[in-house]
This record gives structure tokens, C-alpha cells and sequence, in this order.
């Protein structure tokens, strides 16, 4: 996958061993992140290092609890889940409960 790429664009990819990032002068692989986050020329721009940041944390933790990890998307593991759009710097939203189920 990777000798097709000719962006420098970092895609992100995990299975229940490692988290990938690479793009088309990079491969990095490992299973902490803090590691592969070091590896990776990010270069000066902060809101892409935070991005990335971000991305590889939610690749982590899917890799974790054996869950889907789509790079760009929310996490959507069902009534757990919650819309990431909705995070504003207030309150975060609730877990969604299963109807007909009480605390």
C-alpha cells in the first residue's frame, strides 16, 4: 500500500498488534504510540501534530479493546459512543443508553 502513495499525507492503520502510520517517504509500526509519535517528521505545524496526535490515540485504544479504527471518523462501538463533533470545550456528552435500560 505503501509504494503506491505519492503524497507525504500520513495514513493510519492498527490490527490487534501494532498501529501503522506512513505515507509515501515514512513507515513507522509499533504499539506505543508516545514511540511511534517520536519517529514520525512532523515538522513544525501544530495543528497537524495534534491531529495526529489525536488519530493515534483513538488507533490505540481500538487496538486495545479489539474495536474497528477508521482514521478521520468517530469512534463507533454502538451505544457507547459518543458524537465528536459535540465536543466544544463544554461538558462531554453521555454514553447513549440501550432503550428500556435503567441506571
Amino acid at each position: 500500500m505503501q509504494a503506491r502513495l505519492t503524497d507525504r499525507n500520513f495514513r493510519i492503520e492498527t490490527d490487534g498488534e501494532a498501529v501503522y502510520v506512513f505515507n509515501c517517504e515514512q513507515f513507522v509500526k509499533g504499539s506505543s504510540i508516545r514511540g511511534i509519535f517520536k519517529r514520525l517528521s512532523i515538522g513544525e505545524d501544530a495543528s497537524h501534530a495534534f491531529y495526529l496526535g489525536r488519530e493515534l490515540m483513538k488507533a490505540d485504544l481500538a487496538r486495545h479493546l479489539g474495536k474497528k479504527y477508521i482514521q478521520g471518523e468517530p469512534l463507533d462501538w454502538g451505544y457507547l459512543s459518543y458524537p465528536e463533533e459535540a465536543s466544544d470545550g463544554g461538558p462531554r456528552p453521555r454514553a447513549r443508553r440501550r432503550p428500556g435500560r435503567r441506571r
